[in-house]
Parts: structure tokens; C-alpha cells; sequence
């Protein structure tokens, strides 16, 4: 490969975590430390950075919260209220 593709792929690769960056920052409403944490990531691993807070930074505890908090209302439907006693 020449230079100019190098380059290229170079400039794909800084917009692409300048992105992710931005994304965690302004998108996800998580703890400062966590940022931090993925932000360093992105930024010392430029595409493994990326593609680890692709599959293990996003909604995966925020979805787990919400499926939990669902069971637990379909299960206080049934269970009886301390009135009825």
C-alpha cells in the first residue's frame, strides 16, 4: 500500500473514535468514571478501543435494568397487596 492510502485510513480511523468519543461524552448518561474509562480506551486502542465499547459499552446494563424492573412488575400483579390482609 502506498502512503496516501495509509493516510487515508489514518484520518478514517481518527474521525471514527472522534465519533465514539463524542458518543460516549454527550449520548450516554453513565458515571465520569466509566467515560474516562472508555474514552482512555478508545483513544490507546484506536480500533480494538472501539470496537470493545461497541460490544460491551453500550446498554448492556441499562437493557439488563430495564428487563429486570419489567419482571418484577408483571410479577407484583400477581403477588397480593398488604391491604387485602
Amino acid at each position: 500500500m502506498d502512503l496516501t492510502l495509509w493516510g487515508a485510513l489514518a484520518v478514517i480511523v481518527y474521525v471514527l473514535q472522534l465519533l465514539l468519543i463524542r458518543w460516549v461524552l454527550l449520548l450516554k448518561k453513565r458515571q465520569a468514571a466509566a467515560s474516562v474509562a472508555w474514552i482512555f480506551a478508545i483513544i490507546r486502542l484506536p480500533v480494538r478501543g472501539g470496537v470493545l465499547f461497541l460490544l460491551f459499552g453500550v446498554n448492556l446494563v441499562e437493557r439488563g435494568a430495564a428487563r429486570k424492573q419489567q419482571a418484577s412488575r408483571a410479577i407484583a400483579r400477581y403477588l397480593p397487596t398488604l391491604s387485602e390482609y
